[in-house]
């Protein structure tokens, strides 16, 4: 028994240690083609080739893209109240910029956790009657149930995103304004980004 043989490699796309290499039927412009999985480049799992050549998927099964982007400068660079990044059936993923001085406004989320992640400036973050004072870096957790509201009490405004589980909004929502977003709130009719 040769040293390969007592060790194989781990299966990368599996996690399989027994020494069976899998492969994948990868279907690209030039036709069919099977890879073993450990040679399969990263672009071919439902991303472009970094090549500029055309999307490659997995044979028989849907591409989906997801969402891959820089957030934190996406948030930075955001100036909506409200706009909704991607939207997957379990979570939403959105950007926010609290305006100094305003707020979301109380509210209840009786079937959804949310998660905030702050970006810039500073504010509060209220659950249940507890004030926490937030900035740049900091997480935060609200559970479903809980009544809460984030406020912006900087110079600058609070510019944050936050991840809703399950979704909260339509997708592709873009509130400019608080107010625009307290005339048209519409709440997620389960369609979802992809």
């Amino acid at each position: 028994m040769t040293h390969d043989e007592q060790n194989p490699e781990p299966d990368r796309q599996s996690g399989r240690d027994d020494g069976v290499e899998s492969s994948l039927d990868i279907i690209d412009e030039a036709g069919q083609e099977s890879f073993p999985a450990s040679d399969v480049p990263c672009w071919t799992l439902g991303k472009a080739d970094p090549d500029g050549g055309s999307i490659t998927q997995i044979k028989g099964e849907r591409s989906m893209k997801g969402f891959v982007g820089n957030i934190e400068q996406l948030t930075e660079e955001n100036g909506d109240f409200r706009r909704v990044l991607y939207t997957g059936h379990n979570l939403q993923l959105v950007l926010m910029a609290i305006n100094p001085g305003d707020e979301i406004g109380e509210e209840v989320h009786p079937d959804r956790d949310q998660f905030f992640r702050i970006e810039a400036g500073e504010g509060e973050v209220w659950i249940d009657g507890a004030c926490n004072k937030v900035k740049a870096d900091d997480g935060i957790v609200v559970p479903q149930g809980a009544l809460h509201n984030v406020k912006s009490t900087g110079s600058e405004p609070l510019r944050l995103y936050t991840i809703y589980g399950p979704p909260e909004h339509v997708d592709g929502t873009v509130h400019k304004t608080k107010a625009d977003a307290d005339a048209h709130e519409e709440h997620f009719d389960g369609k979802t980004t992809e």
